[in-house]
């Protein structure tokens, strides 16, 4: 079941609490406020500060949901240069054919990810560190 995106700050702060099966005391103690700061912060009568969405984050609450209303996985897929996982994609399967190697499926996606944080910075692949960690990895 999708969860409605809702509009106001204090509407997807309960919705979060609400989806983790906490009361307001429970996720008020998670951000470190008393049950009255929780219920100000639902009705958008009071704003919290950042220290209250650290303590939030470090308890495994996704503070994107609760300030966009959307997950913070949606920012990071954003954010993914899908043409260069496309290339390391090719790049490993040339690889494998050329050097007649198959790598395990569960291996190859860890591999991808590995890859994809070497190159994600200079958005281009470096040959020779490629093969060195094929190498490894085959």
């Amino acid at each position: 079941m999708k969860s409605q995106v809702t509009h106001s700050f204090g509407e997807r702060l309960r919705e979060e609490r609400r989806l983790l099966g906490l009361n307001q005391q429970e996720f008020g103690t998670l951000g470190g406020v008393a049950k009255p700061t929780q219920i100000g912060y639902e009705a958008d009568t009071r704003t919290p500060d950042l220290h209250y969405l650290a303590q939030l984050t470090k308890a495994g609450v996704d503070p994107m949901r609760i300030l966009t209303g959307k997950p913070v996985e949606h920012f990071a897929a954003e954010r993914m240069n899908w043409d260069l996982v496309v290339t390391i994609f090719d790049a490993v399967s040339e690889w494998e054919s050329e050097n007649d190697v198959r790598i395990d499926p569960n291996k190859r996606s860890a591999l991808l990810q590995v890859l994809y944080k070497q190159f994600a910075e200079t958005r281009e692949i470096n040959p020779t560190l490629l093969a060195s960690t094929l190498k490894l990895a085959a």
